[in-house]
Formats: C-alpha cells, structure tokens, sequence
C-alpha cells in the first residue's frame, strides 16, 4: 500500500535534482514549453497526434476506413445510365467520372462499366409456417444456392418454422417493398399438369440432370452447348427476373401466368429486360459460362406452384 506514494516521491526528487543541474537558459527553455502547452489546451480543442492514432489502428481501438469495393457491371438492352446507378444506389455524375464517359446520354449494350459496389447489411430471417428455401429465394432475389450454402443447409426440404436463416445479398429495402406468398412446403406432394406448349430451350447435349449431385441436389437440368447458342424461351410468359445473380451468373426468370415459371442460367448474354412479354422459342439469352459454371452450358430450370420439378418429365421427348 505505501509503494505507490513512495514511488512517487522517489521520482519528484530526482526531477528536482535534474532541474536544479540544468543551466538557467535551459530552464527558461523548459519553462516557456510548459506555459505555451498550457495557452494553447485553454485555447485550442484537443488533437489526437498522429503517433496515438497509428498505436491506437495498431490496437483495434480505432479502424481505418473501408476502400470502396469497385464491381463490373456490363449493360444489358435497353439499360440507362440512371436505371445503374439507382440500382448501385450512386448518382449518374459518379459514374460518368468513374468511368471517364464523354457522353452521359450514351452507352451501348454489352459496354462494361465500373462501379462502387455497396455491400448491402446481412438479412437474417426466420421461417414461417410453410415457408421454404425456394420462397426465400424469390422474395429476395436470391439464390437458392446461395442460401443452402451459406446455412449449410444438407437438405433444402428439412427446414422448419421458426429457423434463422442469412439470406446473403439480400438488403434491408427488398425486405420491406417484397411482399412473400407463402406456399406448400416443397416437401408435400404435388401434381403439375402436362403442358402442350413447351419446347426445348437449346438443343444441346444434357450433361447433368435433375435430382442429388455432389452431395447436393441439382434443381434443374445442364445443357451443354456452343458459347453464343441463343437460348429460347420455352413457353410464352413475363420474364419477371433479369440480370445477375451470384453463382447463376446472368440468368432470366420467366413467369408463364398459368402456375408455371422457367428459369435460365449461366447466360453469356441477356436479350430481354425484367417486365418484357416473350413468345415460346424468342431469343432470350445466349448460352455461356458465367457464375458457377465451367464450361458453356444452359442451366435450366421449370417450376410448377413455387416448387421445382425434373424438366425432363415435361419438355418434349427428343
């Protein structure tokens, strides 16, 4: 108990000692650095030195800033300047500078352009009664893929009311403006009618089907074909989803308005925009390789209700 103030006093006698042997100008030295430091913390709000800010980032008390993450976004048909930017959530100006454009009014489809990609907050969400993986997927617009991945999900049909799910990707805003239709849960039996109207999307060779793959289960079926093949669309419907979408790379989604949608991945090129009306066998896309894929290929999907069934019980038989 009685260290702390003998410590204490040890120390002011030998600062006195070292005083007293310091000659006169060097006092006056000393004393004027003591009674500017003193003016200026009465005059001058506190700055942290440069020194304490290093050691504090060394420590973890203080982060630095996050460099902005730039991403590519290639334009699609149609596409405007200000619909990208309102979809990256920055200003038209930002992206003419970024880009070093001459003309904002002007941009060509397939044109690779630059932007600030702005990481959306993680969604967690948990699971109502009936609800499955597939509704999360297109409540966010999220893969459903992705979802599986990120949960570690071993089977999709063994999810359960009130689970927590991250749903990567998805942002705070979809949350709200997306309404969700509960359906069955992917598990109960259904039966989807036969449908005249279909036609193959390409006419390339299968090389994986529907069902368990690698541990996981593949919900659609891979078409192998040249690079640039056009992909059409099977029936006649609304493409309600258009653009890129992680591990699918850039995919559309059609909504066929009689219980029955498609959907087409791993596209090189997409030739419709999200809300454009198509007619069986229109030229939609182009077969290619983006997202998860490794070689040209169709990743095709149908879904009858919300829930995904083989295609090749009803594409036509070749």
């Amino acid at each position: 108990m009685e260290l702390l103030p003998t410590c204490r006093r040890v120390f002011a006698t030998a600062l006195c000692g070292l005083l007293l042997t310091l000659p006169v100008p060097a006092l006056a030295y000393v004393s004027g650095i003591y009674d500017f430091a003193q003016a200026a913390a009465q005059t001058t709000p506190s700055i942290t030195p440069l020194y304490l800010e290093q050691l504090m980032i060394l420590a973890g008390e203080k982060e630095l800033p996050e460099e902005p993450v730039v991403t590519e976004h290639r334009v699609l048909r149609g596409e405007t300047l200000s619909a990208i930017a309102r979809k990256y959530d920055t200003t038209v100006n930002d992206l003419v500078k970024l880009n070093n454009l001459r003309n904002a009014n002007y941009i060509r489809e397939g044109q690779v352009l630059n932007v600030v990609a702005v990481p959306p907050p993680p969604v967690i969400h948990q699971l109502m009664r009936g609800e499955t993986i597939w509704d999360l997927a297109r409540r966010y617009s999220v893969s459903m893929d992705v979802i599986i991945e990120a949960n570690n999900i071993t089977d999709p049909h063994r999810v359960v009311a009130g689970q927590k799910l991250v749903v990567p990707g998805a942002t705070v805003t979809a949350v709200a403006k997306a309404p969700v239709t509960l359906v069955a849960s992917r598990s109960a039996p259904r039966t989807a009618p036969v449908p005249a109207t279909f036609i193959w999307p390409t006419q390339g060779r299968i090389t994986s089907g529907y069902g368990p793959r690698w541990g996981r289960f593949h919900y659609g079926i891979d078409i192998a074909d040249k690079a640039g093949t056009p992909i059409k669309a099977v029936a006649a419907g609304t493409v309600v989803e258009s653009g890129w979408r992680s591990s699918y790379g850039y995919m559309l989604r059609i909504d066929h308005n009689n219980g029955w949608e498609s959907l087409y991945a791993h596209a090189s090129k997409l030739y419709v925009s999200t809300g454009a009306a198509v007619t069986a066998g229109y030229s939609i896309a182009a077969v290619g390789q983006t997202g998860n894929a490794t070689g040209p290929h169709l990743h095709f999907e149908l879904l009858w209700q919300g829930q995904n069934v083989s295609p090749l019980n009803y594409l036509p038989k070749r």
